[in-house]
């Protein structure tokens, strides 16, 4: 079986969240629409798509004119059950968290999350917030965060690769993965770090068989 990708609110369990990003991975973009825009249009249809459904979650019509995307008088209907559906936005330099901070709830920000990289992240969601006008509370900041619990060597050697596909060299993703806390007390101990620095989502990544073991043995011990 392959990797899954569950996000856990720390703060409120159990409610829906609506993902958003610019996409950055070539091929599953191109699976879905046919070709890989460059960056600046991207972007700006990044900051288009937020706009429009943020409005479409608040607004029974939505009319918005955007350089890449645009709608006009367009119908959410039936609107969703959940009362305020939180809007994960994936976002890591300053522009992207600058456009973010209008909109998001979340802003997932970091990859291989540290205290040093929330500290990092957290200046520039604040900076975000003095130019939109945003008060930063109202902001939670996110990750991805791997489930690694007893890796196998083939576990192992996966992470390396695909930490090598962020433009890591093998040195680096292999200090990271043998530096990774691997049983379930180490990893309380390492998430109630990150939580007490401020990070409260996490996009949990990993193996769908250690997903009940993580849930029993790590996300259940959680303050």
């Amino acid at each position: 079986m392959g990797k899954i990708a569950t996000t856990i609110d720390i703060v409120s369990n159990g409610r829906l969240v609506m993902g958003l990003g610019a996409g950055w991975h070539e091929p599953e973009f191109k699976s879905f629409l046919g070709r890989f825009p460059p960056t600046k249009e991207r972007v700006q249809g990044f900051e288009d798509t937020l706009a429009i459904v943020n409005s479409m979650f608040k607004n029974e019509f939505t009319t918005y004119k955007g350089k890449i995307f645009s709608c006009e008088n367009t119908l959410n209907s039936p609107r969703p059950v959940q009362e305020h559906v939180p809007i994960l936005a994936g976002a890591f330099g300053k522009k992207m968290i600058r456009i973010a901070t209008r909109y998001a709830d979340i802003i997932h920000c970091i990859f291989e999350p540290s205290p040093e990289k929330i500290a990092e992240q957290k200046l520039k969601i604040e900076e975000g917030c003095r130019k939109t006008g945003r008060n930063p509370q109202e902001i939670r900041m996110g990750a991805t965060y791997s489930i690694w619990l007893d890796p196998t060597e083939e576990e192992i050697n996966k992470r390396i690769k695909r930490l090598q596909a962020f433009k890591m060299t093998e040195e680096q993703a292999r200090q990271i993965v043998t530096s990774s806390p691997s049983t379930p007390d180490a990893q309380v101990e390492a998430i109630q770090e990150l939580i007490n620095s401020g990070l409260k989502v996490f996009t949990l990544t990993g193996p769908p068989r250690k997903l009940i073991t993580f849930a029993e043995k790590v996300v259940s011990k959680l303050k």
